[in-house]
C-alpha cells in the first residue's frame, strides 16, 4: 500500500478494537438484549448506510444485525435460517426484525446498487423476505420492512395493509407515534412497538435537525477506502470518525462472491478518484472464534484463507490495484471481543499493538498474533 495507506490502516483497526469493547459493554447492558423484546436488523453492506444507526440513535451492539450486499437474504439459505434460529434462542418473548432497503430520494443513480439502482425491486425484495420470515418462523418473528432515504437521512416504514409513512409523520411525541404504529402493523405485540417508538422518534427528530442546520453528513457517492468481510463486524461504520467501509457479513460458507463484490467497488473507487491512490485501500477479512471451544486456530487459517482468496481474485480480476491494497486477515473472539490481527505490512503488529493497548488495556502482546 502507499503513502498513508497503512497509517490509515491501523488508525482504522484501532478504530474497529475500541467500538469491539464498547460493543461488548453496551450489547450486555442493553435492554433490548434483556428484555421480554429483541430487535433486529438486516441493511445494505453499502458504505453509504454507515449514518443509519446514527440517524436512528442506535448504539453499538444494541441490536441483533445482519448485513449483505443489497441487504439480499434467503429464507433457502440455511446459514440465515440457522442464525435466525440462534438468535430466537436468547430468551426473549417477542422477536421483530427491521428488513431495510435504502434510496435516494432524488437520483435513481444514489439508490442501492446491488439492486441494479431499482428502488421497486429492492422494496419488493424485501416485502417477499418478510413474508417468508413471518410463515416460515409462525409469527414468533415480526418483521418490518423500512425504507431508508439516504439523503434526507428518514426512515419510511410499509404498513401490513400497504400503508407507507415517513418518520416525520408518526406524530410529535410518543402517544401519538403509538398510535401511528398501531395503525401500520396491528398484528405486532404493543411491547414490540413500544421498543420502536423512540428510534423512529430519535429519526424523525435527525431528520427536522439536519434540514433546519443545512446538514449534510452524507457521503453520496461510493467512497468507499476498505471492505470489511466477516462476522461481528456490522457496527464499526457507525460511529462519526470511522472510516467509510463496505461491510458484508454472515457470508455463505464460500465467499468467493462476496469478496468478488468489494474487490470491484474498490476498483471502481480507485479508478475513479474517489480514493486517492497515494492512500489505497484494504481488505480486512475477520473471523470470529469461541475461546471455550479451543478453536481459535481453526479460524486463524479460514482469515488467512480469505485474504488469500481476496489475494488470487485481485491478481486475476484487477491487478491494476494489486499495489494499492493491504490484506488484514484477523480473529475476534466472540466471548470476548478480543481482536486479533493476523498479518499486515512491516512493522504492523507492532504498531497496532501500541495503539490497541490505549484504548483495550486489557489486551496483551499475546494476544497480538506473532
Amino acid at each position: 500500500m502507499r503513502g498513508d495507506g497503512l497509517s490509515m490502516s491501523l488508525t482504522y483497526v484501532r478504530e474497529l478494537a475500541r467500538l469491539h469493547s464498547r460493543m461488548r459493554t453496551s450489547f450486555l447492558t442493553s435492554p433490548y438484549n434483556h428484555g421480554s423484546v429483541r430487535i433486529g436488523l438486516l441493511r445494505c453492506a453499502d458504505g453509504r448506510m454507515r449514518s443509519f444507526n446514527r440517524a436512528m440513535n442506535i448504539q453499538p451492539g444494541m441490536l441483533f444485525e445482519m448485513r449483505a450486499i443489497g441487504a439480499k437474504k434467503d429464507m433457502a439459505s440455511y446459514a440465515f435460517r440457522d442464525r435466525l434460529i440462534d438468535w430466537l434462542g436468547q430468551g426473549g418473548r417477542h422477536y421483530a426484525m427491521l428488513l431495510t432497503y435504502h434510496f435516494d430520494c432524488e437520483t435513481r443513480e444514489l439508490g442501492c446498487a446491488g439492486h441494479g439502482y431499482d428502488t421497486q425491486a429492492a422494496r419488493d425484495a424485501q416485502v417477499e423476505l418478510a413474508h417468508d420470515i413471518k410463515v416460515g418462523f409462525r409469527g414468533r418473528i415480526h418483521p418490518i420492512v423500512a425504507g431508508y432515504d439516504t439523503r434526507l437521512e428518514e426512515v419510511v416504514l410499509h404498513g401490513e395493509a400497504g400503508q407507507t409513512m415517513r418518520t416525520s409523520d408518526l406524530g410529535d411525541n410518543r402517544h401519538q407515534a403509538m398510535s401511528s404504529l398501531l395503525g401500520l402493523y396491528p398484528s405486532i405485540p404493543m411491547d414490540v412497538l413500544e421498543q420502536l417508538v423512540p428510534l423512529l422518534l430519535h429519526n424523525a427528530g435527525h431528520v427536522e435537525s439536519n434540514i433546519g442546520a443545512g446538514a449534510r453528513t452524507l457521503i453520496r457517492d461510493h467512497e468507499e477506502v476498505g471492505v470489511v468481510i466477516g462476522r461481528r463486524v456490522g457496527w464499526i461504520t457507525d460511529e462519526p470518525d470511522a472510516l467509510h467501509a463496505a461491510i458484508i457479513e454472515d457470508t455463505t460458507l464460500h465467499p468467493h462472491a462476496e469478496i468478488s463484490v468489494g474487490i470491484h467497488l474498490l476498483q471502481s473507487n480507485l479508478a475513479a478518484g474517489r480514493i486517492p491512490r497515494h492512500n489505497g485501500a484494504f481488505i480486512m477479512t475477520c473471523i470470529p472464534y469461541f475461546r471455550k471451544q479451543d478453536m481459535r486456530e481453526a479460524s486463524e487459517v479460514a482469515a488467512r484463507r480469505w485474504a488469500q482468496m481476496a489475494r488470487q481474485l485481485v491478481a486475476k480480476n484487477a491487478p491494476e490495484i494489486q499495489a494499492d491494497l493491504t490484506y488484514l486477515p484477523a480473529v475476534i473472539c466472540e466471548e470476548t471481543r478480543e481482536l486479533t490481527l493476523l498479518e499486515g505490512p512491516s512493522g504492523a503488529r507492532e504498531l497496532f499493538h501500541r495503539e490497541i493497548a490505549q484504548v483495550v488495556p486489557s489486551v496483551s502482546c499475546d494476544q497480538v498474533a506473532a
